[in-house]
C-alpha cells in the first residue's frame, strides 16, 4: 500500500513540476515567483514521494 501512496506523491509532485514550467514558458511577462514556488513545491513533493518509495514502499 505503501507503494502506491508513494507513486501518486511523486505523480502529484510531477505535475506541480509541469504546471510550473508550462506556465513559466506560456506567461513569461507576469513574472517567474509563482512559478518558482511550483517548481519548489513540485521537488520536494517529488523527492517525499520517491524517498516513502526507497525505504520501505515494497512492503
Amino acid at each position: 500500500m505503501k507503494f502506491y501512496v508513494a507513486k501518486g506523491i511523486e505523480l502529484f509532485g510531477m505535475s506541480l513540476l509541469a504546471f510550473g514550467l508550462m506556465e513559466g514558458m506560456n506567461n513569461p511577462e507576469h513574472g517567474m515567483r509563482n512559478e518558482y514556488l511550483m517548481l519548489f513545491l513540485g521537488s520536494v513533493t517529488f523527492y517525499v514521494g520517491w524517498m516513502i518509495e526507497r525505504t520501505g514502499g515494497g512492503e
